[in-house]
């Protein structure tokens, strides 16, 4: 592992290098106030990890990773790489937390997995919107305080907002806050088509929550899993505290775009990663699947590489907030979890096979012979109603 490790870091530290449109642009601008999450007493906190340097918690946690012996659970092969990309790639504080508790584990396996079950399904899968399966919660005692504490606050489920949406469109100039700057840079004949009047843009714009509605438009039954999704992001994010389900249409939580886009970001395949400079993002971006050939063409196209995006409220709208920094940075680190631990590679089959089960059912009756998996059919049917 540690070969692998190394070169896994090494290769990142490429990555990570500023374009050279992000220096120039670094060179160039002037300061901006930063958008950030009111302050307020936090619902959660993270446990201070123990004295060792963070050196030291690491390699301690990457030691404990490598000697899991797999039992043959669900995703159990990605165990190592979503939690050794974790590690590199959550906050300070969030990264630590994890650390000590991959440590805290022991000798015991099945503890070991359900730390990264946790992650997986109550951090990756809730801020992607994905809610087929129960989430796990942590294995360790000493979360389930911030658990408590968050179930104890939970307030009755909330409504979509028209004046949030309202709201969000007007700071945003009723434009799609990543590709508007580009649209007019582009040739005529590399352009998609877009919006020729205010009516048209009401219909082709999107407003997207960055911690997915469904954490505040829960079912009453779902209580205990949705404390167990806050707490989770708390602890992996902590500088996301001052957020919580009675604020999820806030409009520090809310961004326009387009729906090509919108689809984009709730999916991982775009992402604004914080340059250091208040309110100014660069647009990261993963290719999309072939068949995806209008969100190839605007990826390849209409959104230039190391593209920076400052975020500015129209005229007029000055006193709306823009969108948090601290949750836009949250959306970025995790998409580049998902995408550096092969968990997008492994959504991607799934989502083929969901794709050609529903080619291969349609119009078609159930086979008699009872060769059909009604389970998957199920899971099929329900895929097009994940709530985001």
């Amino acid at each position: 592992m540690d070969t692998r490790m190394t070169r896994s870091m090494s290769k990142r530290r490429q990555e990570d290098a500023e374009s050279p449109a992000l220096s120039d642009f670094k060179r160039r601008q002037t300061d901006w106030p930063a958008p950030s999450l009111s302050s307020g007493p936090s619902i959660s906190s993270v446990e201070h990890a123990s004295q060792n340097t963070w050196e030291e918690l690491k390699a301690l946690a990457f030691k404990r990773i490598n000697e899991y012996k797999c039992y043959g659970r669900e995703y159990e092969d990605k165990l190592e790489n979503v939690l050794t990309e974790a590690l590199q790639w959550l906050p300070e504080g969030g990264r630590d937390a994890l650390a000590q508790d991959i440590i805290d584990v022991r000798g015991d396996d099945q503890m070991l997995y359900d730390v990264f079950a946790n992650f997986r399904t109550a951090v990756m899968e809730a801020i992607k919107s994905v809610s087929k399966e129960p989430v796990t919660p942590s294995p360790h005692h000493k979360r389930q305080k911030s658990i408590d504490r968050v179930a104890a606050r939970l307030p009755e489920p909330l409504s979509r907002s028209d004046d949030w949406v309202r709201d969000c469109r007007e700071r945003d100039g009723n434009h799609c806050v990543i590709s508007y700057p580009f649209e007019h840079e582009m040739p005529q004949e590399r352009h998609l088509p877009r919006a020729n009047n205010q009516g048209q843009q009401r219909d082709y714009l999107e407003v997207h929550h960055i911690i997915p509605f469904s954490l505040g438009g829960f079912n009453k039954k779902d209580d205990h899993d949705t404390a167990i999704k806050w707490s989770s992001i708390y602890t992996a994010f902590p500088k996301t505290k001052a957020i919580a389900a009675s604020k999820i249409n806030t409009l520090e939580n809310g961004i326009t775009l387009r729906q090509e886009l919108h689809r984009a970001f709730q999916r991982f395949l775009i992402a604004l990663r914080p340059t250091g400079i208040p309110n100014c993002y660069e647009i990261k971006k993963w290719q999309p699947d072939e068949h995806e050939l209008a969100l190839r063409l605007l990826f390849n196209y209409q959104l230039p590489a190391g593209a920076i995006v400052t975020l500015r409220q129209a005229v007029g709208h000055a006193d709306k907030p823009l969108p948090s920094t601290d949750l836009l940075d949250m959306h970025w680190r995790v998409c580049e979890i998902f995408h550096a631990s092969g968990m997008a590679e492994e959504v991607k089959l799934v989502e083929q096979r969901w794709f050609k089960l529903k080619h291969d059912l349609c119009g078609r009756s159930l086979p008699e012979d009872g060769s059909l998996n009604l389970e998957e059919v199920l899971h099929v049917a329900f895929a097009d109603h994940i709530q985001v």
